[in-house]
């Protein structure tokens, strides 16, 4: 009679009893009740362990494929015959807005703020000093990129720092000794 009292005092705790033992599926129930503030801990940690990796290699995915996207944009805008130089800036903005260390998107935006200095009849140099920082920039993202380089290159000699300019083309040269 004591084991049997002591059994249902057992099962009314949810814990096994000793005359017939229960199976694995029955325990982990009974532990499951137990202990429900554990095991919702437990749970909760284990998908977001799963899952917040996975949604941030999805977020991640979204914004390259709008930086690709603004960039190539910003891309067309250029080649256009008539350049429309407050989109082509909108466009690079936005795509650095969303990735400030994309490579492409920084060198791509050094081009054009060069070439829009080129194209405007008495442009301001401070269009080449902004496509020297963006330059630059590019340059600490992706230092052995020898385009990047050379175009440091040619924004130097554009505002007449001549020793700057043949210290980037000479690491350009090294970089890419072919070109």
């Amino acid at each position: 009679a004591r084991a049997m009292a002591e059994d249902l005092r057992r099962y009314s705790h949810d814990l096994p009893i000793v005359a017939k033992r229960p199976g694995p599926v029955a325990r982990t129930i009974k532990f499951v009740r137990r202990h429900k503030a554990g095991v919702a801990a437990v749970t909760v940690s284990v998908v977001l362990v799963l899952t917040v990796p996975l949604m941030i290699q999805m977020n991640r995915k979204r914004i390259d494929s709008v930086v690709e996207r603004r960039v190539n944009e910003g891309l067309y805008v250029f080649k256009q015959q008539v350049k429309d130089w407050n989109k082509i800036s909108e466009n690079f903005e936005e795509a650095l807005s969303l990735d400030p260390n994309n490579f492409r998107a920084l060198h791509n935006y050094a081009v054009m703020k060069k070439e829009q200095f080129n194209a405007t009849p008495n442009a301001p140099k401070s269009l080449l000093h902004e496509a020297l920082s963006i330059c630059r920039r590019a340059l600490a993202i992706m230092p052995k990129s020898a385009d990047a380089c050379n175009m440091l290159g040619v924004l130097h000699k554009k505002l007449e720092q001549y020793d700057e300019a043949v210290a980037a083309y000479e690491r350009a040269l090294a970089l890419e000794p072919k070109k």
